[in-house]
């Protein structure tokens, strides 16, 4: 069940403002975009584009921000919604009417701009491409419900949706801070109950298509929460018929209310038909059947009621008990009627639960239940199993043992001369199921599999044979099944293959084959690789985007291998790059180091046998920005009919070269205007044409993009329709929309334009010509926009909502609700207990006839027969019983009169007097509780105060105090509400210098408890706990890795490190910052050729605190070939690479390969875990996906995969 407590909700992209370290100023806003499209006061079908100016920012744009409002101030806003940089988005989900736009920027620091001036447009209705509306029905069986009472909403079918959205608000226009929604229903029918606030709600849904398309929202439906709306009837008994003699099992059943709920139903079973001696209650039954397994013999009374939500925050909204039923269990001795297993077939080593049925409960005392096995090696059990007195059902847990062919075995169970038997057949291990993770992969991927048993492997273990039918797929050629284990794994490695492959992978064991099949996939190829900027300055601020383009998508993650030519200019490139499933795109951030001149970088990608490459010119911090490589964009004519083309012309500053220049094109709105992907400046020439071709369309501004290398100019084209679309019907409403039958109501159908010359004739009908009536058209005048209509309704006997729906060119939909008449006056109820001069117990339940009419009754309990204002008990309630206490053990007088629907009050009913016996001893205080018990100064604790029992009428007051008040406060008293036994408060503190124990007192009915709250102070603040480096040493020329860490986590705004070295052969950078929150941070170290092992000290400062660690720099190795051995742990089905080639470890072995002394060996974990490498490649303890290091001479590591 989905229950909701409302609260405002907000869908643009939070952004926090950070400050400046070291005191500078924040980031300046970025500007407000130019709205686009759709034009100022243009007509607009959904969905519609709407689309803005790029703007730009020093720290980048990240995302815009985008709003809809019916009014000009945005108060209220009905949809928003946030784009990744996108100067374009699409609108859906909107009703026919005015709106107004506006969008803002947000930057690369976070910063948002201001809004754009709003601009208004008119939503016609719907459009091609987008859903039809449903037909949103009248709440489940009424419209009055309860705080968390279920709520169940249906309605029509849509052709082409594939989900729908349901909305419903406290507030008609459907506001986004204050509305609920419901995304991705597959069905047309939602059930959801609202726990807060309550209120009267408006609901309403629309239709989503395959392409995330929302159309014209449904007509709006209402209905309330309150907790004192009226209650529905109880629930019907069915069965059994009263006075039946049953034997166990008995099955109960009964009618569904009007409005039955999850886990709603309360039963109750007893021996008594008063329901004092209950044997069964359950009060969380869904269904409206019940099966008892466990009753003593006798006659048995039993009653059903229903729980629809919450009459109060603390009382639940029950309807009045079901008339009573009754049946009788034979009271003869009790004899076995079943013995069932739940699991059967059962395997060797399968445990199961076995389940014992008596016709009735044995004695008080118990019994002894015989049990017997035919073959008790198969299915051993005791020989007895005890039921409990009073108890008719029973269960006990059987191992099957191991057997090598089908045994059959009977169970038998037996009691007072009366048998019951079980057959089953107990089957020896066997082979199951094979299944392998991915079904489809790239060649060289692997794959896990793994084989499962029916039953337990035997002593020694199943040892299960593998094999494949192709070299594309190779699997080991066993994989054993641990004795007692029910399945095991093992590694399907692939290879690379040039055209997709299915294989098969089959496991074998004791006569028995499954089968899995697998597809393996070439390599994706890459298609292109762009790099933009393609020039950039080395260690500046942001980074450099990569673009690795492949064919086709696949329904999996593709990788591709990333190198450069220059890994001392390019440390932190990636070594792959992923194209996610179902993608054709993948993305590479480049991250280049200061360099001391221009350099270019070859940065490559290769996968399926193909490389592509593209250069990178990094230049250094004082190199002038290059100048621009397209000095003009233009579109001729500006502004065209949609499908009318247009000229674009690109301008470059000087003559192309040899083999002309490619300029790339795009288009914001492709479905507006579109243009070719690129077009080529001829070799001598400064100027190419190209063509742009539009297409129908709502009014509106696409923008262009011309680019050439790191330069992007844009131009706009403006698209307008060619000629206004015929009007349509926009909406049908009633005035009235509630009538008493047999009055009538006027429609009216407005249409989205001027009728045309002739007029429009719209159809008209009713879902339910029974209960109101229209005329079967209306003609709309030309040059009109409305017409009205008279809907004539008959008499009702029950509120009946009635759908009337129009069609012209479009349907539209409104409801009319068709009443009874007032209700009748109630007439007084008779008073049944307690009885003239009885002498009940407290509390009192006070019960008395249902009366024709009265949906609630008002019931009066005085000390004077006169019932004097003050009286001692007014309460209203919806069902014919009351229980309350608290009375004084004096004489009382109580009388009861019924209200109707209307809220007219019947005539009181007799008084009767009784008089209640003593009432129990009052609650007092049991406990003071404080949850933390210790806090640091200036935060808060909550405080609970406990009573023995419950809250008496009116609440308990506790009175609270501490021990000291200058540090700790609490309020001055709590009170527990009446029914009610605790209640909480809050407990504040302030800064302390040293930690600090108060006493919390709590003081009621004469009792006096405390409890203890340790207020400590702040925690010291952090400083410089270590600095490390990882490798320790390597050759010159290469680089190693500074760690700094932090004794605890750095504060807002982070913690400078300053970093120095004692030796020029290694250089570290003047500073690293330890981000907040954060406990350490990494630097780079740059090494240079030595002649000699020469070792430099690395010195880390901060706050006063210094910490070094020691780098030692190695000449170049002489020539040579070394061993490296590398050990994997950890996460089974990984495998630990090397690249270059030459590792290749499954997790939980080891493995070697010889590489020539001096090589960059880099390790990687399958499927980018990550890994805590140690040995001659160290990550410190921390994780990381690779691990990169020079190779000396021989070698050893370890990777613990995560």
């Amino acid at each position: 069940m989905h229950t909701l407590n409302i609260r405002p909700a907000l869908t643009l992209l939070s952004v926090l403002v950070l400050s400046v370290a070291g005191g500078g100023r924040a980031a300046a806003a970025p500007p407000a975009p130019t709205p686009l499209a759709p034009a100022n006061n243009a007509t607009v079908q959904i969905p519609f584009a709407i689309s803005w100016s790029a703007v730009s920012d020093p720290a980048g744009i990240v995302a815009y921000n985008w709003q809809v409002s019916p009014s000009s101030s945005f108060t209220p806003v009905v949809q928003q919604n946030s784009t990744s940089g996108q100067t374009q988005d699409t609108v859906g989900g909107l009703a026919t009417g005015i709106y107004f736009w506006r969008v803002q920027a947000v930057s690369g620091a976070f910063v948002q701009g201001a809004w754009s001036p709003p601009l208004s447009f008119n939503v016609s209705g719907a459009g091609p491409g987008a859903p039809g509306t449903p037909l949103l029905q009248p709440t489940k069986a009424y419209s009055t419900f309860h705080p968390f009472e279920l709520m169940t909403f249906n309605w029509s079918a849509v052709p082409d949706a594939t989900t729908y959205v349901l909305q419903f608000s406290a507030d008609p226009g459907f506001p986004v801070i204050t509305r609920g929604q419901f995304d991705n229903i597959p069905n047309t029918t939602f059930a959801f109950a609202i726990g807060n606030p309550e209120g009267n709600y408006s609901a309403r849904v629309f239709a989503v298509n395959a392409n995330g398309i929302a159309g014209v929202p449904s007509n709006v439906i209402n209905f309330s929460v309150f907790f004192n709306n009226p209650i529905g009837p109880p629930p019907v008994l069915l069965s059994p018929p009263n006075g039946t003699t049953l034997t166990l099992p008995v099955t109960l059943t009964w009618a569904d209310v009007p409005n039955p709920q999850d886990s709603g139903y309360e039963l109750s079973v007893a021996n008594d038909a008063g329901f004092a001696n209950l044997e069964f209650f359950f009060n969380q039954i869904t269904p409206p059947t019940e099966t008892l397994l466990s009753l003593t013999p006798g006659t048995k009374f039993w009653r059903v009621r229903s729980a629809q939500g919450a009459a109060s925050p603390t009382t639940s909204a029950l309807t009045a008990f079901s008339t009573v039923g009754t049946f009788t269990i034979s009271s003869a001795p009790a004899t076995p009627v079943s013995v069932t297993l739940a699991l059967d077939p059962l395997s060797s080593g399968d445990t199961t639960w076995v389940m014992l049925q008596l016709t009735a409960g044995v004695p008080a005392s118990g019994a002894l239940i015989g049990m017997t096995s035919s073959n008790p090696s198969a299915a051993p059990v005791p020989s007895t199993i005890t039921m409990p007195g009073n108890t008719g059902w029973t269960q006990f847990q059987m191992q099957a043992g191991q057997v090598v062919a089908p045994t059959p075995v009977t169970l038998t169970a037996t009691l007072n001369s009366g048998t019951a038997s079980v057959h089953f057949i107990v089957q020896p291990p066997s082979l199951k199921s094979l299944s392998i993770t991915p079904s489809s992969m790239s060649g060289g991927s692997p794959a896990g599999g793994i084989v499962m048993l029916n039953g337990q492997a035997p002593p020694g273990g199943a040892v299960v044979s593998l094999s494949s039918n192709s070299p594309a797929a190779s699997v080991p050629s066993t994989v054993t099944v641990p004795p007692g284990s029910f399945s095991a794994p093992f590694t399907v490695a692939t290879s690379n293959v040039t055209a997709s492959t299915p294989v098969t992978i089959s496991a074998s064991w004791n006569g028995v084959t499954v089968q899995s099949p697998i597809t393996v996939i070439p390599g994706a190829a890459p298609t292109s690789l762009t790099l933009f900027p393609a020039t950039t300055i080395g260690g500046g601020p942001g980074s450099v985007d990569g673009r690795v383009t492949i064919a086709s998508a696949a329904s999996f993650d593709q990788t591709l291998q990333v190198t450069s030519n220059n890994p001392a200019v390019l440390p932190f490139l990636s070594s792959s790059v992923q194209v996610p499933a179902f993608s054709t795109t993948g993305l590479i951030q480049i991250l280049p180091t200061v360099v001391s001149v221009p350099t270019i970088v070859t940065i490559s990608v290769t996968g399926g046998g193909v490389t592509r490459s593209a250069n990178l010119t990094v230049n250094p911090a004082s190199t002038p920005p290059p100048p621009a490589t397209l000095s003009s964009f233009t579109v001729s004519p500006t502004s065209v009919v949609g499908g009318t083309p247009a000229t674009g012309t690109v301008t470059l500053p000087s003559a192309a070269p040899p083999g002309g220049t490619v300029v790339s094109l795009t288009s914001n709105l492709p479905l507006a205007a579109s243009v070719p992907a690129s077009v080529t400046v001829a070799a001598g020439a400064t100027s190419a044409n190209f063509t742009v071709t539009t297409f129908p369309a709502a009014t509106t501004t696409v923008q262009l993009s011309a680019r050439v290398v790191d330069t992007i100019l844009f131009a706009s084209i403006g698209v307008s329709p060619s000629a206004p679309s015929s009007p349509t019907l926009s909406s049908v409403t009633v005035s009235p929309t509630t009538v008493v039958g047999g009055n009538s109501s006027t429609g009216t159908v407005t249409l989205s334009a001027a009728a045309p010359s002739g007029g429009a004739v719209v159809t008209l009908s009713s879902s339910n010509t029974g209960m109101a009536t229209v005329p079967s058209t209306v003609a709309v005048a030309a040059g009109s926009t409305s017409r009205t209509f008279t809907v004539t309704t008959l008499a009702v006997a029950s509120s009946t909502p009635v759908t009337i729906s129009g069609s012209f060119g479009a349907s539209r939909a409104a409801t009319l609700t068709v009443t009874p008449p007032a209700a009748a006056t109630p007439s007084a109820p008779t008073l049944v207990s307690p009885a003239t001069d009885a002498t009940p117990a407290q509390p009192v339940t006070f019960d008395w006839s249902d009366v024709t009419g009265a949906t609630s009754y008002e019931i009066q309990v005085d000390d004077s027969s006169s019932f004097t204002v003050p009286l001692v008990v007014g309460q209203t309630v919806t069902p014919s019983q009351f229980t309350t206490g608290g009375f004084a053990s004096v004489r009382h007088w109580w009388r009861v009169r019924g209200i109707n629907s209307a809220g007219t009050a019947g005539s009181w009913s007799v008084a009767l007097r009784f008089q209640p016996k003593a009432a129990p001893a009052a609650a007092a205080l049991s406990a003071i509780g404080l949850s933390p018990a210790s806090v640091v100064g200036g935060n808060a604790s909550q405080g609970t105060a406990t009573l023995t029992s419950a809250a008496p009428t009116g609440g308990a007051v506790v009175t609270l105090s501490s021990s000291n008040t200058a540090v700790v406060t609490a309020p001055a008293s709590v009170t527990v509400a009446a029914g009610a036994t605790s209640a909480t408060f809050n407990v504040t503190t302030t800064a302390v210098g040293a930690s600090t124990p108060v006493t919390i007192t709590g003081v009621n009915g004469g009792a006096t408890k405390t409890a203890t709250l340790s207020v400590t102070p702040p925690p010291p603040p952090a400083s410089l706990s270590a600095v490390s480096v990882s490798p320790a040493s390597v050759p010159g020329g290469t680089s190693a890795q500074a760690t700094v860490t932090l004794t605890s986590a750095a504060p807002a705004g982070g913690i400078g490190v300053t970093l120095t070295s004692s030796n020029a052969a290694a250089t570290v950078p003047g500073n690293v910052t330890v981000a907040a929150g954060a406990t350490s941070a990494t630097a780079a170290i740059a090494t240079t050729s030595v002649t000699a092992s020469t070792v430099a000290t690395i010195t880390a400062n901060a706050g006063g605190v210094t910490r070094t660690a020691g780098l030692t720099v190695t000449p170049p190795a002489a020539t040579g070939t070394a061993t490296l051995t590398v050990t994997a742990t950890g996460r089974s089905g990984e495998r630990v690479t090397s690249s270059p080639a030459g590792i290749n470890v499954a997790v939980g072995g080891t493995g070697s390969a010889p590489f020539t002394t001096g090589t960059s060996i880099t390790l990687t974990i399958s499927n980018g875990r990550d890994a805590i490498w140690s040995g001659a490649c160290s990550s410190g303890g921390s994780k990381a996906k690779t691990c990169t290091f020079t190779l000396t001479g021989t070698a050893t590591l370890t990777a613990n995969v995560q």
